[in-house]
């Protein structure tokens, strides 16, 4: 909410409008306070399927939208989207924004587990995404086109928004030099299915091609998912330098100016901010062929679109730029120029805001 919503908050706050976010408890909450607007701990569990948790949360948060009469909740990530909407709908919240900032796990995974919970969510959709008020917000199109295509889903009310923004003054291409090593960074948190696995094993090919390349892996891992990738594992392969392992970064910018291709080889996305902050410093990406992905990556233009799980297909587009500089500068430059027409925040904060406004909801801003 901080790192890629802040933006947001501040502008609402401008426009003279009452802002409360509601948020699990963590480390960003101070940061959140800063901004100035009212911050209160949800008791949500992310990891929990258990129907007695779920159900006290979401009468949780039933009682909190009955006592603070919001004129609109805005739900962000795939729990809160269903519990959220729901309870919004039971109070009569005028208007209810869903915003499903990836499918991840649920929607990933072929286990039984995630087959089954896919099937509950599918049914809880329908009840909590229909109605007078609601909006989905997707963001990336292949959402949006599935989405727009439910016979009982009203396609105006599917709304496509490619991300949270990015500053593109502050992400920008630096005219320092970089490192005399070539470096690949894959910067995300550290799970499977963000295709940590299949950027080490390329890092193993490139290693055996006799190609001097560094690559970097940036994040911490998240024992809130299920596919997080053990600490431990993340340590032995730093140890064994077939890649190195970072962890959390707090000025991801000044990373970014050290590296040469950034590399995202994500099993799905909703819409990877990792790639549209290296497409602003006018990076080289690499990406698997999937939804998200593929709205940041053009094949050919500003990168390589390779398929997922293909760690060889993904050692071959790392080496392709590696032998040829010329080819990084002009996939960068096309990166540059798309972050600065289509992810830019001030374009992206006057959608979402247009969203709001458009329905009436904010004419007349509370205090």
């Amino acid at each position: 909410m901080y790192n890629f919503n802040n933006q947001l908050i501040r502008s609402l706050m401008d426009a003279g409008h009452e802002v409360l976010v509601v948020v699990p408890d963590g480390p960003y909450i101070g940061h959140l306070s800063k901004i100035g607007c009212r911050v209160i701990v949800a008791p949500l569990k992310r990891k929990s399927i258990n129907p007695v948790v779920e159900l006290f949360f979401l009468h949780w948060l039933f009682r909190l939208f009955r006592r603070e009469k919001p004129d609109i909740v805005h739900n962000f990530t795939l729990k809160c989207v269903l519990w959220g909407s729901l309870a919004a709908l039971t109070v009569r919240v005028p208007m209810r924004v869903n915003e499903l900032t990836g499918l991840g796990f649920v929607f990933t995974s072929n286990s039984v587990k995630a087959k089954l919970i896919r099937l509950v969510v599918y049914l809880l959709f329908r009840i909590t995404l229909k109605g007078i008020g609601n909006h989905l917000l997707t963001l990336n199109m292949d959402d949006h086109n599935r989405f727009k295509s439910l016979k009982w889903l009203h396609p105006c009310k599917v709304h496509l928004v490619l991300g949270a923004g990015i500053d593109c003054c502050r992400f920008h291409p630096s005219k320092a030099l970089p490192t005399s090593v070539f470096q690949v960074l894959l910067p995300a948190r550290m799970l499977w299915d963000k295709g940590v696995r299949e950027f080490v094993e390329a890092a193993k090919v490139l290693k055996a091609r006799g190609v001097r390349a560094e690559l970097l892996l940036a994040g911490n891992t998240d024992s809130g998912n299920p596919t997080a990738v053990p600490e431990q594992q993340l340590t032995e392969w730093s140890a064994s330098g077939v890649v190195r392992w970072l962890g959390h970064i707090d000025d991801i910018a000044e990373l970014y100016r050290t590296v040469q291709v950034v590399v995202l080889p994500s099993y799905r996305e909703g819409l990877p901010t990792s790639l549209t902050e290296a497409a602003a410093f006018g990076h080289p990406l690499i990406a698997t062929d999937v939804p998200g992905c593929r709205d940041v990556v053009s094949d050919g233009v500003n990168g390589f679109l390779i398929p997922v799980m293909d760690y060889e297909a993904l050692a071959d587009a790392i080496f392709k730029l590696y032998v040829n500089r010329d080819l990084c500068d002009r996939f960068g430059s096309a990166s540059r120029k798309l972050a600065e027409e289509k992810f830019d925040e001030k374009i992206i904060i006057k959608q979402r805001l247009a969203i709001y406004t458009n329905q009436g909801a904010l004419s007349h801003p509370r205090h």
